[in-house]
């Protein structure tokens, strides 16, 4: 007994086994969300999925899937210690457990002059997060959403506002955040998002609807659905965006919401806003809330005539 606690204790803590682990486990490398899965994979040149094993104490990954990367071996050598080394305390270390299979990005070990002299020696792309493991429940989904969005980081082509309104309108979490954050970082939406976008500031997860509003407050700040300056007449799909963005400055349950909500209420040229602002600075319960509405009023409201 003390001689198999000896071995466990001896080998690399990198490269724990599998075996116990349950679905219950906390798992630090586990992405968080869509978002932070998108993060992640921008990180290398390299997304594969792959089996880890052990072989005189290293990590070499056997290779079940290539997802981004051209002409790699059917394994990979892992150094991982040196980043392990420098990263900061208060973050969690790479991880690979032996026999596991999982996604990994990668990028080319290269030595002090830049060259890559091993062809076949790669480095976890960051830290915890350059392994993303399948979870017991949803790794298909997961990887599906793997596979869109790195298909999608890696087409330069324009056009891609059908393939991330498709994401949002659809049934894989990991894709419909992932889609909103593009969607608000790239301005993509227009009046014909409105439906979608209502569905997901309808959503129960609050940060999800923070990216909903992010996505249509950015849309309607540049005119994109609706008029930011207010001289046009809007649409049924406008009027109903106007409204819900009131609603959630007004009453969401969450004050970030409700303080992302109001900064749109203030740029968006949504008709009333400097009364809808001027209720929000005096009754709403959060202090934080209650300053964004009044700074707001200070700044100036796009679309009144007053400002």
């Amino acid at each position: 007994m003390r001689a198999a606690a000896a071995a466990l204790l001896a080998l690399p803590l990198a490269l724990l086994p599998a075996a116990g682990a349950t679905a219950t486990d906390e798992e630090p490398s586990a992405p968080r969300d869509g978002a932070e899965l998108l993060e992640r994979l921008s990180a290398g040149p390299v997304v594969v999925l792959a089996t880890a094993l052990r072989v005189d104490g290293k990590l070499t990954l056997a290779l079940k899937e290539v997802l981004r990367g051209g002409g790699l071996p059917e394994t990979l050598r892992v150094a991982f210690r040196g980043n392990n080394l420098m990263r900061q305390p208060d973050t969690a270390r790479f991880e690979a457990r032996d026999g596991e299979t999982a996604i990994y990005v990668l990028t080319p070990w290269v030595d002090s002059r830049g060259r890559q002299p091993k062809p076949d020696l790669y480095m976890p792309a960051g830290f915890a997060g350059a392994r993303i493991p399948l979870p017991p429940e949803g790794g298909e989904a997961l990887l599906t959403a793997v596979r869109e969005i790195v298909l999608h980081q890696d087409d330069v082509a324009a056009g891609q506002e059908a393939r991330v309104l498709g994401w949002i309108s659809g049934r894989n979490p990991w894709l419909i955040d992932a889609g909103l954050v593009i969607a608000g970082q790239l301005v993509m939406a227009d009046e014909d998002w409105v439906p979608t976008l209502l569905e997901r500031m309808r959503d129960a997860n609050p940060e999800r609807r923070l990216r909903a509003l992010a996505a249509a407050g950015g849309a309607m700040a540049r005119g994109r659905i609706g008029d930011a300056g207010g001289g046009l007449e809007i649409d049924e799909r406008v009027e109903a965006c106007q409204e819900a963005v009131v609603r959630l400055a007004r009453t969401d349950p969450e004050f970030e919401v409700r303080a992302a909500a109001v900064r749109i209420v203030a740029q968006a040229g949504i008709p009333g806003a400097r009364e809808v602002l001027g209720v929000i600075a005096k009754d709403d319960p959060n202090q934080n809330v209650r300053y964004e509405a009044a700074a707001a009023l200070v700044r100036g409201v796009r679309g009144d005539p007053a400002r």
